[in-house]
């Protein structure tokens, strides 16, 4: 019993935050990178006081929801605080600042591990395929063209994927990343 109010409280927080990230999306779109650049020059004084807060409190939401997957897994109630409206993937691709190309390039990627998944006998035989996404994130990471806190929490999507090694944490995470890019869409109809 205390594990599902664990899980309950855990999801809870973090919804709480998601609605409040999708609510005020402009004000969190880009911080976050802008917060962890300035931390890592040591220049977090030169942010003003309310981005400084907003990253602090993103940073948190990002660490909340990898203790989420790391604690959960890929359970019903992670999967519909990700994939509701209002949630974990809508607040995520409501803040990116990156290119969609970039997002449909990761995609395609899984899309295509997806296919090899489908006739393989366990996940394992695909696990090196499901590896290579990491350099990829982490290249485009190095090259500025994804943000921080997508490629932490891919990251610890993926790592998930790889301990349990099942077929349906795999599809869910396939319906996890797919949400992420079906919300970015919404909130970037046009690629520029």
């Amino acid at each position: 019993m205390s594990e599902v109010m664990s899980l309950s409280e855990d999801v809870k927080k973090v919804l709480n935050v998601s609605k409040e990230i999708v609510e005020n999306c402009d004000q969190y779109k880009g911080i976050y990178q802008k917060y962890i650049n300035a931390k890592r020059k040591n220049s977090l004084n030169k942010l003003k006081p309310w981005e400084k807060e907003r990253g602090e409190k993103y940073e948190k939401f990002i660490e909340d929801i990898k203790n989420l997957i790391n604690k959960h897994g890929f359970s019903e109630d992670s999967m519909k605080a990700f994939i509701e409206p209002c949630g974990i993937a809508e607040a995520i691709a409501a803040t990116i600042t990156f290119k969609p190309t970039q997002l449909r390039r990761i995609f395609h990627q899984i899309k295509t591990i997806k296919q090899e998944v489908k006739s393989a006998d366990s996940l394992r035989s695909v696990e090196v395929s499901l590896i290579k996404i990491l350099p990829l994130l982490a290249y485009s990471k190095g090259r500025g063209l994804i943000s921080e806190d997508f490629y932490e929490l891919s990251k610890a999507l993926i790592s998930k994927v790889r301990e349990s090694l099942k077929k349906e944490d795999f599809d869910k995470f396939v319906d996890m990343f797919e949400a992420i890019v079906a919300y970015h869409r919404y909130y970037n109809p046009k690629e520029s």
